[in-house]
C-alpha cells in the first residue's frame, strides 16, 4: 500500500484535528458553563466522544489503515493511543493547569479581557480554556506520531522482517 506524502497528511490530519478540537471545545464548555459539571468531568466526557468522532474522520480522510490489519484491531490501537494521550496526558495537562498552575490562563485573560467581544468572561472561563487549548497542542503532537507510526502504519512489523 503506498504512503500518503507525509505534507498531506498533516494538511488533513490538521484539518480533521481543528474540527474535532473545536467540537471538543464546544462540548467541553456546554458541560461546564451550562451544565455545571466539573472540569476533570466536562474534560473527559468532551474526550470520549470526540476520540469517537476523531477514529471515524482519521480513518476516512487521512489515514489509511493496513489492509491485513482489521478495522477491529485498527479501533483499539487508535483508542488505546487516544485514551493514553488524552485521558492521561492531556487531562494531566488540563488538571495542573486549570487548577494549580494558573499563570498561563491568567496571562490570558489580562491580555484579552480588554477586547469588545471577551470582556465580559470570568477568568475562570480564560484559565480553563487555556489550560484544555495547551493539553490540546501537546496530545495532537503525540497523537499524529503514534497514528502515523503504529495504528495505521502501511508496513506492518512482520514485513520490515
Amino acid at each position: 500500500m503506498e504512503r500518503m506524502p507525509l505534507p498531506t497528511k498533516q494538511l488533513r490530519f490538521g484539518l480533521v484535528g481543528v474540527f474535532n478540537t473545536l467540537f471538543n471545545l464546544l462540548l467541553f464548555n456546554i458541560f461546564i458553563f451550562f451544565l455545571g459539571i466539573s472540569v476533570a468531568y466536562a474534560n473527559v466526557l468532551s474526550l470520549l466522544i470526540s476520540i469517537l468522532i476523531s477514529y471515524f474522520l482519521n480513518a476516512k480522510f487521512v489515514f489509511a489503515p493496513h489492509p491485513s490489519r482489521n478495522s477491529y484491531t485498527t479501533f483499539g490501537l487508535f483508542m488505546s493511543v487516544s485514551l493514553f494521550s488524552q485521558l492521561v496526558v492531556q487531562q494531566l495537562v488540563v488538571v495542573v493547569l486549570s487548577q494549580h498552575v494558573t499563570g498561563p490562563g491568567r496571562l490570558m485573560a489580562a491580555a484579552l479581557r480588554h477586547l469588545p467581544l471577551l470582556v465580559h468572561l470570568s477568568e475562570r472561563f480564560y484559565v480553563v480554556n487555556t489550560a484544555k487549548c495547551l493539553a490540546i497542542a501537546l496530545s495532537l503532537l503525540v497523537n499524529f506520531l503514534l497514528y502515523d507510526r503504529w495504528v495505521f502504519a502501511t508496513k506492518l512489523k512482520e514485513e520490515s522482517d
